[in-house]
C-alpha cells in the first residue's frame, strides 16, 4: 500500500495570531476561517501577508504561545479592508495547512502601548512524529489494533460520519444523521446509513489505513471519490495525520485535500462508561449468550467500542445516575478537550430536562458552573453553556402548553408588562402546581410591581416544589 511520508519543514519569522480557544473551536471543519483583525499587531500581520513576502502565518492558543507549544500553519487567502490600511480593521480569509511546534519565539513592538506581535520559528510535524504521539488518557489501556473500533469526529458522535473498522467490513456511518445534518447527494438521495470503504489496506507496523469511498454513479457536493490515508497515534486513540483527497466528478476541477489533525479531528469512541455490575444480570436475563455478555463487558472495561449486540443492549440499560456522574467528571476535567467537556454539559442538560429529569444532573451542572468561575482557560464558553443548560432544566415543565405559557410570560416580563406577566405565570402555576420555576417567575413579576409579600410567598411555594421533587417535603 502507499505510505504517507510527509517531511518536517522549518519556517522562520512566522507571525502568530492567538486566541484563547484551540483551533478546532474557531475554524470550520474544512479548515477555512475568517478573522476580523482590528488590533494594531494583527493589522500589521495582515499588511505583511499582503506584501507578498510570505502568505503564511500561524495560529496558537494563548496557552501554547511558547517554546514547544503547538499551533496550526495557515495560508492567507484573501483580505478585505473595512478601514484604512494604516489602522484597519481588516477581514482575513485563511485556510489551515499543517501543524507545527514552536522552536523559538520573540515579541515585536508594533505600536507603543499596544500588545506586541509574536514572531516564531516553527517546525511542522512529520507524519512519523505524529504517529508516535500518545494521545489517549491514562485511564484506558492502549489498544493493539484498529479492528473492532469506532472513531468519531469532534462535535459529532456515533453515526455522524463515524469511522467503523472491522476486518472485511470498514465503513462510514451516517445512521443517526437526520435530513438536515448532511446535504443530499447530487442525485437528490440521502446519504446511505453505511458507506463502505473499497480498496481497503491496513499496515499495523506504521498504523496506516488506506481506503476509497466511491460515490459513483452519483456524486456528493461534486465529489466522485474520496481517497483516504489515515495515520493513527501510537496508542490508537486518535487519527493524527493523513489526508482525504476529494476527487471531483468534473475532471476539469482540481482535487481537494483535507488533513487529519488539521481539518478533520477523529478520536476513538470508548465504551468504558458502560457499568458491568449494573448490566450483567439484565443481559443474562434478556437471553444474550453468556459468552457474548463476558465479551461485551470485557470490551467496555478495555475501552473498546465494538458494536456487538451485547454492547448495544447494555448501553440501553445504562444507569442514568452513573451517566450523570460520568458526564460530570468529564465536564470538570480541565485536561479534557473543550469539545468533549461541552458535549458532557449537553449530556447533563438532556438528563436534567423532561422526560428524563434526573435531579443529580442539575447538581452536576451547578458544580460545573462553580468550577468554570475559578478557571481562566476556556472558562467563558463552559460557563455560558452550563448556565444555558441549567436554565433549560428549570424552564422545561415537560408539558408543551405550560412551556408555551411560560415563554409568553417571560416575554411579557421582558417587555416590562408586569400585570400581564403575573396573569400568565399564574396560569402556569395553576396548570402545573408542582413546577417550581413557574412560582419563581411569578415572584419576579410581583417583585417588579413592588408587591414584596406576594413575591416572598411565591418564593416559598417554589421552594416547596423543589422539596417535593426531591422527596424531602
Amino acid at each position: 500500500m502507499a505510505r504517507i511520508a510527509r517531511r518536517a519543514l522549518r519556517i522562520k519569522e512566522l507571525p502568530l495570531f492567538s486566541l484563547r480557544q484551540p483551533f478546532p473551536e474557531i475554524g470550520q471543519p474544512s479548515g477555512e476561517l475568517a478573522l476580523n483583525m482590528f488590533e494594531d499587531r494583527y493589522v500589521e500581520l495582515v499588511r505583511r501577508l499582503e506584501s507578498g513576502k510570505s502568505p503564511h502565518f500561524g495560529y496558537t492558543a494563548i496557552s501554547h504561545r511558547r517554546v514547544r507549544g503547538r499551533g496550526v500553519l495557515l495560508n492567507g487567502r484573501g483580505f478585505r479592508w473595512v478601514g484604512s490600511r494604516k489602522s484597519g480593521p481588516v477581514v482575513l480569509q485563511a485556510r489551515a495547512l499543517d501543524r507545527f511546534r514552536i522552536l523559538s519565539i520573540r515579541s515585536e513592538v508594533v505600536k507603543e502601548g499596544s500588545d506586541p506581535l509574536y514572531i516564531a520559528t516553527v517546525q511542522t510535524f512529520a507524519d512519523r512524529d505524529l504517529s508516535r504521539m500518545q494521545t489517549g488518557g491514562r485511564e484506558h489501556p492502549a489498544l493493539e489494533t484498529i479492528w473492532g473500533q469506532v472513531y468519531v469526529q469532534a462535535g459529532g458522535g456515533l453515526g455522524f460520519a463515524s469511522y467503523h473498522f472491522h476486518q472485511g467490513e470498514c465503513y462510514i456511518s451516517y445512521e443517526r444523521a437526520n435530513d438536515n445534518t448532511f446535504p443530499k447527494l447530487d442525485d437528490g438521495s440521502q446519504p446511505p446509513a453505511k458507506k463502505y470503504f473499497e480498496e481497503v489496506a491496513y499496515d499495523p507496523d506504521t498504523r496506516c489505513f488506506r481506503g476509497v469511498i466511491d460515490w459513483s454513479p452519483s456524486s456528493w457536493q461534486g465529489d466522485e471519490k474520496w481517497v483516504y490515508n489515515m495515520v493513527f497515534s501510537a496508542d490508537l486513540d486518535s487519527i493524527v495525520a493523513g489526508t482525504v483527497h476529494a476527487i471531483p466528478a468534473n475532471k476539469a476541477k482540481q482535487t481537494k485535500e483535507l488533513r487529519f489533525g488539521v481539518n478533520l479531528h477523529y478520536r476513538l469512541l470508548r465504551a468504558a462508561w458502560i457499568m458491568p455490575d449494573d448490566v450483567k444480570e439484565a443481559l443474562m436475563q434478556s437471553g444474550v449468550a453468556a459468552s457474548d455478555v463476558e465479551a461485551a463487558l470485557g470490551a467496555a472495561e478495555a475501552g473498546s467500542a465494538t458494536e456487538s449486540s451485547a454492547v448495544q443492549a447494555s448501553s440501553s440499560m445504562m444507569s442514568r445516575r452513573r451517566t450523570v456522574r460520568w458526564a460530570k467528571a468529564v465536564a470538570l476535567n480541565p485536561k479534557r478537550e473543550s469539545w468533549s467537556r461541552l458535549e458532557a454539559i449537553g449530556t447533563l442538560k438532556r438528563l436534567g430536562t423532561p422526560p428524563v429529569a434526573v435531579p443529580q444532573a442539575e447538581d452536576a451542572l451547578f458544580s460545573v458552573l462553580l468550577a468554570s468561575a475559578e478557571q481562566t482557560e476556556g472558562a467563558g464558553e463552559l460557563q455560558s453553556n452550563a448556565e444555558d443548560a441549567l436554565r433549560a432544566c428549570w424552564e422545561d415543565s415537560g408539558d408543551a402548553k405550560v412551556n408555551a405559557e411560560m415563554a409568553r410570560g417571560i416575554e411579557l416580563l421582558d417587555d416590562q408588562k408586569a400585570d400581564e406577566a403575573i396573569e400568565s405565570f399564574t396560569r402556569v402555576t395553576e396548570m402545573a402546581p408542582n413546577f417550581a420555576e413557574g412560582f419563581h417567575k411569578l415572584s419576579i413579576a410581583h417583585y417588579a410591581k413592588q408587591e414584596f409579600e406576594k413575591a416572598v410567598e411565591d418564593c416559598r411555594q417554589a421552594g416547596f416544589c423543589c422539596l417535593r421533587a426531591t422527596g424531602r417535603d
